[in-house]
């Protein structure tokens, strides 16, 4: 079966008249207009009883279907089942020079880690002596409610019992503090070399595609989140599955002064009590937005 990916406005320009013709020619067509009726859950039957059954993917690339909701989730799929080698993808440019082809490619980037729990690592103050100031006065906070209550229970405290009790929960305050200190700098380092680590390997790979950046840029990264939850539904409106996409458009500056910018989906999707969860990384650049007006601006800074 042949499943034909586009935006509503080639519906009847290409869509239509494409799966028209290819039905004439004896294939099998998933063409919504087609397979779906009132009342049905379109979302639901154009995945399962399309997408998911299609040899073939026909995907109609214009300048109109990256702004269309339905397409990208289409397209999010079937990046997967391509990924999996599922699916055969054919791609018609409509309306796109040879000039403006780059532009509709998105460069996928190696990434295994959360880019956005790295760069805020990166930002993160090593807390440390907070943790063993807030240790120590835990320490002496107990220490000295166990004190109040055994002084209310009758225990008489004389003066050769102050002073060893004063230096026993002052000792022990200490040791909890640098106890606390110990694991929370374990702690902060560890996750620190990871993120750095990860960031290394993002340089790599952006290097990979001629876009240079170094540490700083990534870590003063303008972030915009876009945040959506779906659910699907049977005939009987019992909940089948659960969806949650994160996606996170990371703005920042490379060598050249010129904005490069990075896009996450995070993808969690809950079934049957199981939570299935995806990640990508993609690249895109100064060009592939400039009829977009960007969120944010080069900044000047003298030094």
């Amino acid at each position: 079966m042949i499943f034909i990916c586009f935006s509503h406005v080639e519906r009847y320009i290409v869509a239509q008249s494409l799966s028209y013709h290819l039905k004439n020619y004896g294939y099998k067509i998933w063409y919504d207009y087609d397979e779906l009726f009132i009342g049905d859950d379109g979302d639901y039957l154009n995945f399962e009883r399309g997408l998911y059954k299609s040899r073939y993917v026909v995907v109609i690339i214009s300048h109109a279907l990256f702004e269309s909701p339905c397409a990208i989730s289409e397209l999010e799929q079937i990046y997967e089942l391509l990924k999996n080698k599922k699916i055969v993808v054919i791609p018609i440019l409509y309306n796109i020079t040879a000039s403006e082809r780059g532009k509709f490619i998105m460069k996928e980037v190696k990434y295994n880690s959360d880019l956005n729990n790295d760069i805020d690592v990166l930002n993160t103050k090593n807390n440390a002596k907070n943790d063993a100031i807030l240790g120590f006065g835990i320490s002496i906070g107990i220490f000295g409610l166990i004190e109040i209550i055994a002084f209310n229970l009758g225990f008489q405290y004389t003066p050769e019992i102050i002073l060893p009790a004063i230096i026993t929960m002052v000792g022990t305050g200490g040791i909890v503090s640098a106890i606390t200190g110990n694991i929370s700098n374990k702690k902060y380092k560890t996750k620190l070399r990871k993120a750095k680590q990860s960031a290394f390997d993002l340089q790599q790979e952006l290097a990979k595609e001629n876009t240079i950046i170094n540490i700083k840029s990534l870590e003063d990264a303008e972030v915009i989140e876009e945040v959506t939850k779906s659910t699907t539904q049977n005939d009987e409106g019992k909940i089948l599955s659960k969806e949650e996409k994160i996606i996170r458009y990371f703005y920042l500056l490379d060598k050249d002064d010129q904005v490069a910018v990075l896009r996450q989906i995070c993808k969690k999707i809950k079934k049957d009590k199981v939570i299935l969860s995806t990640s990508k990384l993609e690249l895109f650049e100064e060009k592939d937005l400039q009829e977009k007006e960007l969120p944010v601006r080069k900044t000047l800074i003298r030094k």
